[in-house]
């Protein structure tokens, strides 16, 4: 009799034990952990004064034009984020790597943060097939390095299994003068300039290549603060035209 006394004694304070730590467990609940997001590749806006932007010069137009399609990777191939439906192979607070698969082609992007060095890398490296170009495994298309206020970076593209830059991205500030630069090192040879001082005045500057196979001037546009401005255009580096909006 004693000993059912005391089972039933037992057995009473376990469940009061179990009932408390429900309760305790409900009302402060164990938060999972949370994951660090990955850096956003983003690069400084470039914006010409308004009056630029909405005269009607045709050179204004065109430096407004080159400036946007400098600063964009669109069809580039360039990759700076997880895209949907892609494999998370692992995440951290300062490494994160995704992997997913276009037709033949397998793709994976390794994204750093380094705030030992103020730097962040995106790498994104294919294995595969595409386009009747069969790729050395895990050879790596792009590559692309900022600083962490966005004030220098870089982003290269390169020639199908190789080592060669074949498109070319870099931005630095120097004195809060910031300077866009964009190379295509294809065949057809090009290069952009875009430089933007603290007061909104700035310069588009275009270089095509010439006969000789050499890069010179084709364009140069400049412009104030207030926004009027001046632009020259070239052949083979000799200037053939000017003019001036206000």
């Amino acid at each position: 009799m004693l000993h059912k006394k005391l089972f039933l004694v037992m057995a009473l304070c376990l469940g009061l034990i179990f009932v408390i730590g429900c309760s305790s467990d409900k009302e402060n609940p164990v938060k999972p952990t949370e994951k660090t997001p990955p850096p956003e590749f983003k690069l400084r806006d470039i914006t010409v004064p308004t009056k630029m932007m909405n005269s009607a010069d045709e050179k204004a137009k065109l430096a407004s034009s080159l400036i946007q399609a400098s600063v964009s990777f669109e069809g580039t191939g360039c990759v700076f984020s997880k895209p949907d439906g892609a494999t998370i192979l692992s995440e951290s607070t300062s490494a994160w790597e995704y992997t997913w698969t276009e037709g033949s082609l397998t793709k994976r992007l390794a994204i750093t943060s380094l705030s030992s060095i103020n730097q962040r890398k995106w790498q994104l490296y294919y294995t595969g097939s595409a386009n009747d170009v069969t790729y050395e495994d895990d050879w790596r298309f792009m590559d692309a390095g900022q600083s962490m206020d966005m004030s220098s970076g870089h982003v290269y593209v390169y020639k199908d299994n190789t080592k060669q830059i074949i498109l070319e991205w870099t931005w630095r500030t120097s004195n809060n003068v910031y300077t866009f630069e964009k190379y295509d090192h294809s065949e057809t040879k090009c290069k952009v300039e875009i430089i933007v001082k603290p007061d909104g005045s700035g310069k588009v500057e275009r270089f095509a290549m010439s006969t000789t196979g050499s890069l010179m001037h084709d364009l140069l546009v400049n412009w104030t603060a207030d926004g009027s401005g001046t632009w020259w255009t070239y052949d083979n580096g000799i200037n053939i035209g000017s003019g001036s909006w206000n």
